[in-house]
């Protein structure tokens, strides 16, 4: 097993896109549990504070251990968030949502080339 460590963010665009592939998909079946515990604490944050909910979404991390199906599922999950990102990017008209969302695919690139390195030399 290795251990993986995300942005928040990160793990939340990769499980929202892996939950609508359910039980099929390896990394959501083994990270449901953090998943479900890290969503009821996004919840409750969100409601009672917006800036501690901005915090734990940008600067705070998630750690999971992965095996190597798990880690190509992830990876393989960020690069359709990108491409995802991507078409949003084009309806988009307002500026700075379009930083933003440049910003993500720039970033969930980067986890998707990360992934498959450290898959690759998971062996």
């Amino acid at each position: 097993m290795i251990e993986l460590e995300f942005t928040v963010w990160q793990f939340v665009r990769i499980m929202v896109d892996l939950e609508e592939r359910g039980n099929a998909s390896p990394a959501y079946k083994a990270w449901r549990p953090a998943w479900r515990e890290l969503d009821k604490q996004l919840e409750v944050t969100h409601k009672k504070n917006p800036e501690a909910f901005a915090d734990l979404m940008m600067n705070k991390e998630v750690i999971v251990d992965a095996d190597k199906s798990q880690i190509l599922d992830a990876a393989e999950s960020a690069k359709r968030v990108a491409r995802a990102i991507a078409r949003a990017f084009e309806k988009e008209k307002n500026q700075r949502a379009k930083d933003d969302l440049i910003f993500e695919q720039g970033e969930l690139e980067e986890l998707y080339s990360q992934l498959t390195s450290i898959a690759e030399n998971a062996g």
